[in-house]
């Protein structure tokens, strides 16, 4: 659980003024595929049911933001 809890800290301090793109840690040019890809690997390490760490309801739901904005760009 460490090794998640430092992942955590680390995402969070990263992600608190970047763009969509850091915060899935991906290209501008990244493929709609990639862009789905690093959404789910993300998603599963941040949703709140899965780790009940401190602002991660937060993140998360910046994570959602930037997958349905990126998915979706018009």
């Amino acid at each position: 659980m460490l090794k998640s809890s430092i992942k955590i800290a680390l995402i969070l301090t990263a992600t608190l003024q970047c763009s969509y793109y850091e915060l899935l840690k991906i290209a501008p040019e990244a493929t709609d595929a990639q862009v789905r890809k690093a959404y789910l690997n993300l998603a599963k390490l941040l949703h709140p049911d899965k780790n009940p760490e401190k602002n991660t309801t937060q993140l998360f739901q910046q994570l959602q933001k930037a997958y349905t904005t990126l998915r979706d760009p018009s």
